[in-house]
């Protein structure tokens, strides 16, 4: 979902992402440049982000199982983002800005920082790659983990970065310095969902099933110590 909610951004079963109006359902853009299957997209947490496109811009993040990664500055045609009137699907034009292909493997999952100046990739080939979403370039750190990354979570009030992998490992980390920070031991399953509070103090983590577990589990965790 977009930092209003009004929009929200899906992979298709094909190279393309599309941005749809949450009001009405309607598809208000479509993005191409990705050469395979479109499999996570997210938008930067704030408006006017850094790179963006003025007044009511947007940040916008795409990966792909091309094992690239596609940064993308939105803007309203007009009126600007948050002001159209009810009902009315808002206008959007798209501007890419940077295509980062580190990967060595699909990209699976995507986040940005609580500033939006850093975009954390993890993919299939079991790393988490870090960006800077000014230039593009990748900050120095590659994450390496036991096995693929399947999900990814920013705290919205600070630089801690979370990953969920699918051997069940949970791993905090600094985007800004790539120091890993602790690690959650308790799920066995591939974690597939993860996501804060609002004030970082908790976070859930979800699971799917595997061959000896049947059943998913949800975890909330105290981070407040």
């Amino acid at each position: 979902l977009s930092p209003d909610g009004s929009l929200l951004v899906t992979g298709c079963n094909g190279p393309l992402a599309k941005v749809y109006s949450v009001e009405d359902s309607a598809a208000v853009l479509t993005l191409t440049g990705h050469t395979d299957l479109v499999t996570c997209g997210t938008f930067a947490p704030k408006l006017n982000p850094p790179g963006g496109s003025g007044p009511g811009s947007l940040l916008l993040a795409t990966g792909s199982d091309d094992r690239s990664v596609r940064l993308w500055a939105l803007a309203p045609s007009s009126p600007p983002l948050g002001t159209a009137a009810a009902g009315a699907a808002p206008s959007l034009t798209s501007r890419p800005l940077h295509v980062m292909s580190r990967h060595s493997g699909p990209v699976s999952a995507l986040s940005f920082s609580h500033d939006g100046t850093i975009l954390a990739s993890g993919g299939r080939d079991r790393c988490v790659l870090l960006w800077d979403t000014t230039t593009g370039s990748q900050r120095g750190w590659e994450l390496v983990h036991d096995s693929p990354v399947l999900s990814l979570v920013h705290s919205p009030v600070d630089h801690v970065l979370v990953s969920g992998c699918e051997s069940g490992a949970v791993q905090l980390w600094d985007s800004r310095s790539g120091s890993p920070l602790a690690g959650l031991q308790a799920h066995r399953c591939p974690v597939m969902g993860l996501a804060f509070r609002p004030d970082g103090q908790r976070l859930a983590v979800a699971d799917g099933t595997s061959t000896a577990v049947k059943e998913s589990v949800l975890r909330v965790w105290d981070l407040s110590g």
